[in-house]
């Protein structure tokens, strides 16, 4: 909403700058929280009530991966949700989305758990490439600088 409401008053610079802040705010914070959430992991499987002993062994691997991409998924959910479509950029992010998920992220996978025969936590951690697929469109689509567009102005 703030960063909607700077490119709509044709404040690009500071629509810029609040940008940069909100992408180190993320990160941070995403960092921390993957931190807060691998060091209770055993409290946190504990709240599974994971009844079969043969459930911990995936459980904990994936609550692993989980924790140390969480900043990944925060990053690109400010970047796409927060950022590039308060810009307008609503179609670049539907073609990226196609791509990382129906293009890399559910073919690997699948090639991966069905051809391959990969256990779980692997299958689950290639899950990760499409996370990395986008932020790398994402990020470069973010510093080009073609989000920054006021809306406001059709509406005119």
């Amino acid at each position: 909403m703030l960063l909607g409401q700077s490119l709509g008053r044709d404040e690009f610079t500071e629509a810029f700058t609040m940008s940069k802040f909100f992408i180190k705010t993320v990160l941070a914070f995403g960092l921390v929280i993957g931190l807060l959430l691998l060091l209770g992991k055993d409290i946190i499987l504990s709240w599974l009530n994971l009844s079969s002993d043969a459930l911990y062994p995936l459980a904990s691997p994936a609550l692993v991966v989980l924790c140390c991409a969480i900043w990944l998924r925060m990053l690109n959910m400010i970047i796409i949700n927060g950022i590039l479509r308060a810009g307008g950029d609503n179609h670049f992010c539907l073609r990226m989305d196609l791509i990382a998920m129906w293009v890399i992220g559910v073919p690997s996978t699948a090639f991966a758990a069905l051809v391959l025969d990969w256990d779980f936590n692997h299958v689950y951690m290639l899950l990760l490439v499409e996370e990395i697929v986008k932020l790398s469109l994402c990020f470069h689509r973010y510093l080009s600088g073609r989000w920054l567009n006021n809306l406001t102005i059709a509406a005119h």
